[in-house]
């Protein structure tokens, strides 16, 4: 034996190389001499022989790539490298699937971005097909291509990136970069490119266009290429129009027309948007007339001005326009109210304009109109003469809440704006110890409104702050909202959409000390009776004794396996059973009573749609009622049409006024502070 510990057989023969007397020959000991000239031995000269490393006597080249068929991974398509060429339909298509390493020949650049560029097949090519399914975007953030390039593509893998295909990871080399035009783009509606339109997808990653269409709304951009919020927008037809090539400048508002819109259809964030590339891609529609106002404005009797309170008086067209455009505005009294010019000129490239006018005579109001074209939009003026004086219209808001110590912003507004100099209103506080508040408020010149701060002392339960001019008083109410601290029903969800299978109660110590659970029970009772009633399946009340305790500031949560399992750790939690149709009455009326039973005392209750008053409770003595002070209002109940529950705010408040102390909160938060 001989030592051949890498068995290396190279004719295939089963007799190793280091045995074999012809190692380059099966099976005979009569040995070709190797011709270094000719490493094939098919007679063909390594220089002439399109496979030197692969016998072919035939030299058969049927695709003509200079590749012969027995060493040509693509022996009837011509191939450049060690990937087979493909078309871009045959990526978009499938009939090349995800995954594949494939390469493109000779494609045209479309669109450049700093993560890759877009290709597309265009008429006249070899193997064009039409434009379905003829673009596709290539992911290469080295890429230095720009649009107009001829691009080949030696290696690129198929990727289906969240649902868009795309090439990753190409090696790819200029062939001419001749700024080629680009293909013409598909003339489509909005509709048919939008999300799940009928050519969406084929036409993703292919130039398209729409003519004359009219921004509907400004949708918060999508992405991470985005570069600011609110620089998408979306035309009828629900199609997207983003920035990831270019942001429009000026951006549109609602109503503005467009000509035409030119881009590549993209598909990003799980939309169809269409990514204008420039300038050239946007044409300007018909600017039409699409605000005219504040609806109310203020002028003086006197010189011509522009009235600028609550905002100056200006027409608004939806485009810029291409030359300056006149906009008639015309006043329904001449006598009390004129427009300088008859109108106003929106001069090229702006959108708006302010207007002028002559307030000739005191009016209550002169309604003006403006019109371009086939649409008018109306404003109304108020005439002030000098020597009217303001009236004070409004103190809000009229009633407030506070926690103790808190601060409250009110607004002083009067009817018409004040003079020059400003208008002071004084203000007044009972009881005077009550807070902090101002003496006076002065509402700038020329405005209507000034706002002013309370800031309440912690001495009292409520409050009243009164504002003055003149005659005229308007008073506002303050309700101290302390909390009485203790354990207190927090949160309650006592009927969800559908089935009822997620209630709980929640509890909530808003003492500044734990709180023993022994003894302590949650009582259920339905207000068809007055009477305390148990759940199929339960032996009698929720007894919380097993918890031991709950610590200031903790939360206890009672309810349904689906609600307890998700609380955090730190969150006490009981589970109990759910029978059909849940453990709760649904109310008009039901109620709840947290009740100590070794002392013997209410903690704290909840009557529900509707009042129960009298309720006997075990191991309490006399009937209790479940209404805290004022009943809560018909409109504050729990659905099984809409998410919502039963919840404390501000949150562990407890004033012992049901009205004051209960909302609606659409959002659920068990074993969390509540928000409405």
């Amino acid at each position: 034996p001989m030592d051949n510990g890498v068995q290396a057989d190279f004719d295939g023969d089963g007799v190793g190389d280091a045995c074999d007397p012809c190692p380059l020959d099966a099976n005979t000991t009569t040995c070709t001499t190797y011709d270094p000239n000719d490493r094939d031995g098919d007679g063909i000269p390594n220089a002439d022989d399109n496979c030197p490393n692969t016998p072919n006597h035939d030299q058969l080249d049927s695709d003509g790539d200079h590749i012969g068929d027995a060493c040509d991974l693509c022996p009837h398509t011509p191939n450049v490298g060690s990937a087979c060429p493909v078309t871009i339909y045959d990526v978009k298509q499938g009939t090349a699937p995800a995954g594949s390493t494939v390469a493109l020949i000779n494609k045209l650049v479309t669109a450049r971005t700093a993560r890759g560029y877009y290709l597309q097949e265009k008429s006249g090519d070899v193997g064009y097909n039409g434009t379905d399914w003829s673009g596709v975007f290539v992911y290469d953030s080295a890429n230095t291509f720009k649009a107009g390039d001829r691009v080949t593509i030696t290696s690129a893998v198929i990727t289906n990136w969240y649902s868009q295909i795309e090439l990753t990871t190409p090696v790819a080399t200029v062939v001419t970069s001749a700024n080629e035009a680009a293909p013409a783009p598909v003339v489509v509606t909005p509709a048919e490119v939008a999300t799940g339109g009928a050519k969406a997808a084929a036409l993703e990653s292919v130039l398209v266009q729409v003519a004359n269409v009219t921004v509907t709304s400004i949708t918060p951009a999508l992405g991470s290429g985005d570069t600011a919020p609110n620089n998408e927008f979306v035309v009828e037809g629900s199609l997207r129009v983003n920035d990831y090539l270019y942001l429009v400048d000026p951006f549109p508002g609602v109503g503005t027309n467009y000509a035409t819109l030119t881009g590549v259809l993209d598909f990003r964030n799980n939309d169809s948007k269409l990514e204008l590339r420039g300038p050239g891609d946007v044409a300007a529609g018909t600017a039409a007339l699409i605000g005219f106002g504040p609806a109310l404005s203020y002028v003086g009797v006197g010189a011509a001005s522009n009235p600028t309170y609550p905002a100056p008086l200006t027409v608004q067209l939806s485009n810029a326009v291409a030359t300056d455009t006149f906009v008639a505005i015309t006043s329904a009294d001449e006598t009390k109210l004129t427009v300088v010019g008859g109108g106003v000129t929106i001069t090229a490239g702006q959108t708006s304009a302010p207007v002028l006018v002559n307030g000739l005579a005191q009016a209550a109001s002169v309604q003006l109109t403006a019109t371009l074209a086939a649409v008018t939009k109306n404003a109304n003026v108020r005439v002030l003469d000098f020597t009217e004086l303001p009236v004070l219209a409004d103190l809000s808001p009229g009633a407030a809440t506070a926690a103790p110590g808190a601060t409250v912003t009110f607004t002083v507004t009067l009817d018409i704006p004040a003079p020059a100099g400003g208008t002071i209103v004084t203000l007044g506080l009972t009881p005077a110890n009550a807070g902090i508040l101002p003496p006076t408020v002065t509402v700038p010149a020329h405005q209507l409104a000034a706002t002013f701060d309370y800031v309440d002392a912690n001495l009292v339960a409520s409050a009243s702050v009164t504002a003055t001019l003149d005659t005229v008083t308007k008073t506002a109410t303050i309700t101290i909202a302390a909390a009485t601290g203790g354990l207190v029903i927090n949160e309650i969800d006592y009927d969800q959409v559908g089935t009822d299978t997620a209630e709980f109660i929640e509890l909530y110590n808003a003492g500044g000390a734990a709180i023993s659970l022994v003894g302590v029970k949650v009582f259920l009772v339905n207000g068809s009776g007055n009477v305390v009633y148990t759940p199929t399946g339960w032996t009698g009340p929720i007894d919380l004794t097993s918890l031991g305790s709950i610590a200031a500031g903790q939360y206890l949560v009672v309810g349904a396996a689906t609600v307890t399992a998700t609380l955090p750790p730190e969150v006490l939690s009981l589970t109990v059973s759910v029978p059909s149709g849940g453990f709760f009455q649904n109310g008009s009326p039901d109620g709840l009573a947290l009740v100590d039973t070794v002392a013997g005392t209410v903690l704290d209750a909840l009557s529900y749609e509707g009042a129960i008053t009298a309720v006997t409770l075990p191991s309490v003595t006399g009937a209790v009622s479940l209404v805290e002070g004022t009943l809560l209002p018909a409109t504050v109940a729990d659905s099984n049409t809409v998410q919502g529950s039963l919840c404390r705010l501000p949150n562990g408040v407890d004033t012992n006024d049901a009205a004051a102390d209960w909302k609606l909160c659409a959002t659920l938060t068990p074993g969390a502070a509540n928000i409405q």
